[in-house]
Formats: structure tokens, sequence, C-alpha cells
């Protein structure tokens, strides 16, 4: 019994190391104390990373956060652009909803709102909220 009991303490320890091993650990990519309610990602800037679509619920603001990139750090927060507002936002997403070849945000509100659609720039000015 002894043997047996020994055995499975051995498992269970082996089994806790391996996932203390494997535990993800989390890197705050904003630190905004938003309510964020979307996370869609897209490639706004070409450089073959993921950028994605947020929405800050209970602000008004849809908004997307660039990756830095290959000489960036993915682990620091990432920068912020402020696409627009709208009413009670819910969800956004990407895509080219105009056939120009750039990604466009949709946002969508909640409560009866009207989607809304984000025309996107040239990727070089995807970083001015006025363009």
């Amino acid at each position: 019994m002894n043997k047996t009991r020994n055995i499975v303490m051995t498992m269970l320890g082996l089994a806790t190391s391996l996932y203390a091993a494997e535990t993800w650990t989390m890197h705050k990519i904003d630190n905004a104390m938003w309510n964020h309610n979307s996370l869609s990602p897209g490639d706004l800037n070409g450089d073959g990373y993921a950028d994605y679509a947020v929405v800050h619920e209970g602000t008004e603001k849809y908004t997307f956060i660039l990756h830095p990139g290959k000489d960036g750090d993915p682990k620091a927060p990432w920068k912020k652009v402020i696409v627009g507002v709208g009413v009670n936002p819910e969800y956004s997403d990407f895509g080219d909803f105009d056939g120009d070849g750039r990604l466009d945000l949709v946002g969508v509100g909640g409560h009866g709102a009207a989607a809304q659609i984000f025309w996107g720039p040239e990727p070089s000015r995807i970083t001015d909220p006025k363009a």
C-alpha cells in the first residue's frame, strides 16, 4: 500500500511541477482602465503582425492597438489609436468594406444602435486618428 501511495504522490508532484512550469504569464498590452468588450485581429500596417480592434464599452470609443512589430517589445503596452466614437459600442472588427485593399473598422453598438464603418487610411497614416 505504501508503494502505491508513493507512486501516486510522485505522479501528483510531477503533474504539479509540469503545471507550474507551463503556467502562462500575463503581459498588459493596454493600460486603459476601460471595459474592453471586443478584440478582433487584423494587420493594419502590413508588417505581418496582428493588430487588434478594441471596443471600450462605457467610453463610447472604438480603438485599435498596434503590435510593436519585429523590433518592438510585444510584452510592453502597445500603441493605441482612437478611431471614433459610437453609441453604446459592443463589438468591432476589421474588413476591407470598400475594396481599396486597406482594412477598415466596423463598429456595432448595442440597444438598437447602428453599425458604423471607419474607413482605413493608407498604412503610413494608420496611427493618425484624423486620417
